[in-house]
């Protein structure tokens, strides 16, 4: 229970937080609930795909049988090696592997699925609509999609749980987008669109890129403890600009 805390409480309090910065004019409840439970549902979904998309060349040379006795084994090297052996890419350890692995299949596929979700519900808010509402909206899809994240990725470790408790970066690439959404909407300007989903797909991929460089060669820590600390510093600095955002706005 304590391992679930640690992971999820993040999330929580920044959906909490999120809300009470709308308390003076909050968005209808099936508007907040529909953006939340969007954000998870596109967690749950980019993962099967994506899983399905790794594991199908190995379901359809060994079997279905012998795909899940090898996937449920203790020993995952077999599955390693065949996954490996038939990659498109000619190894899991290659540039295009890699570049494919934390830049199409995690940042875009995330970011994309965020995205439809948070336009879809920032459209359907009956109040005036401000950047700030774009924002809160897209920071609220987000969390979502976090807090599923944290617990699919939960393997009954501590380590595991405070690491995800210490990077809500969910958030911090949703409020990017949310605020980039909502100067498209504003202005008509298409551009915005375009930075609303490649800004945060950058930054989601350097970080991911970075942790792979890590699991590859320790030589790489520095450089993910630097991507780490500049990734805080920016979720420190969206959440006090938010927070003036919505003093301004009550």
């Amino acid at each position: 229970m304590l391992l679930y805390a640690l992971a999820l409480a993040p999330s929580i309090i920044l959906l909490i937080w999120l809300l009470r910065i709308k308390r003076y004019s909050p968005y209808p409840k099936g508007i907040v609930a529909g953006m939340f439970a969007g954000g998870a549902a596109c967690a749950v979904l980019v993962g099967i795909i994506f899983w399905a998309i790794d594991y199908f060349p190995v379901m359809r040379t060994v079997g279905s049988e012998r795909f899940f006795e090898l996937f449920l084994s203790e020993d995952p090297t077999e599955l390693e090696s065949l996954q490996n052996e038939l990659s498109p890419f000619g190894g899991y350890m290659t540039l295009p592997s890699i570049l494919w692995e934390n830049f199409i299949s995690t940042a875009a596929a995330e970011e994309i699925a965020k995205y439809l979700v948070a336009v879809f519900f920032i459209k359907r808010i009956d109040a005036k609509y401000t950047v700030f509402d774009a924002v809160v909206c897209s920071s609220i899809t987000a969390v979502g999609f976090q807090l599923i994240e944290d617990l699919m990725y939960l393997d009954g470790t501590l380590v595991t749980a405070v690491v995800r408790g210490i990077t809500p970066f969910h958030f911090t690439y949703g409020a990017i987008m949310g605020f980039f959404i909502g100067r498209a909407i504003a202005t008509g300007n298409k551009q915005y669109r375009l930075k609303a989903l490649l800004i945060p797909i950058l930054i989601h991929g350097i970080y991911d890129f970075s942790i792979y460089l890590v699991d590859a060669d320790d030589w790489f820590l520095l450089l993910f403890f630097v991507i780490y600390g500049l990734l805080a510093a920016l979720t420190i600095y969206i959440i006090t600009r938010i927070h003036r955002m919505g003093r301004r706005c009550s």
